[in-house]
């Protein structure tokens, strides 16, 4: 029939499994389907048949209707063959994923060796329309699906024993759902972990394994209370803490270690001289720095929506002292070195779209050697540069480390525990006493520290921590 578009349905997989009819847009799609199907084949050969101890794998189990991610599941494989327990799942509590005991492959394989289990699947629970809002409603819904990532020789009829942490699995509300048109649809999610303070979190749907931005939320002590009274009284469940998207957000309070870490840099800068952030995200660094130093600081953001989320519902708040650009971060600094604007420190959080090369950030244009002499323009003479960097090739590491090398004579490199990120503190000023330099980085972030003691009446940033590992480049 002429102009029409044949419906192409096809079954992949058994109904327990979220394997049931899907209509895909066309015969392509099927092809990549099977590709995608014959690689899980392949890796569950792999599982059934060896040990997969000292490998990292993972299986992301997805809705069928929305292709979103639903489940991350993490196989941990122990080489003490003689534990009791041959297979068992952990569920992580929403709002702990980041933790280092569930978020790096040497805290899985430690809860591993903890629950004394041969293969343990820990299970990460990602943002889902209509999915469980309880232990047992994850439990049913990935009991069909584990037994496919079993060892082999289990005895028939073996029952999967199901793990977490206390018998709540963390509320989660949807606050907002958007859409950018750089980096696709997002939502901001309130998160209520077991046990612990509320936190607000931006989340984009394509890459749910990284959280954007997360932020803790200020809580009501008399409403918090009621609340949990209600809960009690009713359905049990959930986290505790307040409701919709209300709550004001906590700005003396940096969820992720890099921005403590990029905080700390700034006790270097001159307390006069502006502070520029490329980068905005939800506004978590900006924040934090217009809470904690007396300059003001720039930020821009090549992304409007971004701008617009963290004003509505990170507490991002433009005034004398903070200011906001939308525009491209080369653009912004290459027009300053035009115009002779000069800052105390430049800050470089932003990520890189190409995901071809093994830095995801900043994007290497930020890094090149002539855009780092327009960088140094920018700055007055005691200012430095502070750069988050995210790289897993070796030798591009080398190669970046090298080229801000020739532009900044002095560097400061900080490794993040249980992160892939380091920060550079990257300074105009030659020092050829290495031990000098770290002492007086030591000095003024010591500095800063106790002044956070006094100002919160308790060093809610732990910046000496921060920096203990601290090398000259």
């Amino acid at each position: 029939m002429p102009n029409f578009k044949p419906v192409v349905e096809v079954q992949l997989g058994g109904e327990g499994c979220g394997g049931g009819v899907q209509r895909v847009a066309d015969v392509a799609e099927v092809v990549e389907r099977v590709v995608e199907l014959q690689q899980y084949a392949f890796l569950r050969h792999n599982m059934h048949t060896k040990s997969l101890a000292g490998e990292e794998v993972s299986v992301q189990l997805c809705d069928p209707t929305s292709g979103c991610t639903r489940y991350t599941l993490h196989v941990v494989d122990s080489k003490e063959l003689g534990r009791r327990i041959k297979f068992a799942v952990f569920i992580v509590p929403r709002g702990r994923e980041r933790e280092w005991l569930f978020g790096s492959a040497g805290g899985r394989e430690q809860l591993a060796e903890t629950a004394g289990v041969l293969r343990l699947l820990v299970a990460l629970v990602h943002h889902s329309a209509g999915a469980p809002t309880t232990l047992q409603g994850i439990q049913d819904q990935l009991s069909p699906c584990v037994m496919e990532l079993a060892p082999s020789r289990l005895p028939p009829g073996t029952k999967v024993p199901f793990l977490s942490v206390g018998e709540e699995l963390g509320e989660v509300k949807e606050v907002a759902r958007g859409h950018s048109d750089l980096s696709g649809t997002f939502v901001v999610e309130d998160l209520y972990p077991p046990g612990a303070p509320p936190i607000r979190r931006l989340v984009f749907l394509g890459n749910q394994a990284v959280v954007q931005s997360e932020a803790r939320i200020l809580v009501d002590k008399g409403k918090e209370e009621k609340n949990r009274k209600k809960k009690k009284k009713g359905r049990g469940g959930g986290g505790g803490g307040g409701g919709g998207g209300g709550g004001k957000i906590d700005h003396s309070f940096l969820s992720c270690h890099h921005h403590l870490v990029m905080l700390s840099g700034v006790a270097l800068a001159p307390p006069t001289a502006p502070v520029l952030v490329v980068g905005l995200g939800g506004g978590a660094l900006a924040s934090a720095l217009h809470h904690s130093f007396p300059q003001v600081v720039v930020a821009v953001e090549l992304d409007k929506a971004m701008v617009e989320v963290a004003s509505n519902w990170f507490d991002f708040k433009v005034d004398e002292r903070m200011k906001v650009e939308v525009c491209d971060g080369l653009d912004y600094i290459r027009r300053a070195v035009e115009e002779g604007s000069k800052f105390g420190a430049i800050l470089f959080d932003v990520d890189s779209k190409d995901t071809s090369v093994g830095l995801s950030c900043p994007p290497a244009s930020f890094l090149h050697p002539s855009f780092l002499q327009d960088v140094s323009r920018c700055l007055v003479e005691e200012g430095l540069l502070i750069v988050n960097l995210v790289c897993r090739d070796p030798d591009l590491r080398s190669d970046v480390l090298s080229d801000v090398k020739s532009v900044f004579p002095s560097v400061l490199l900080q490794d993040i525990p249980q992160e892939v990120n380091c920060i550079l503190h990257c300074l105009q000023e030659p020092f050829r006493d290495t031990q000098a330099l770290k002492m007086r980085f030591e000095r003024k972030v010591k500095g800063q520290s106790d002044k956070f003691c006094e100002s919160y009446g308790k060093n809610v940033n732990d910046l000496i921590d921060m920096i203990k590992n601290v090398s000259v480049l």
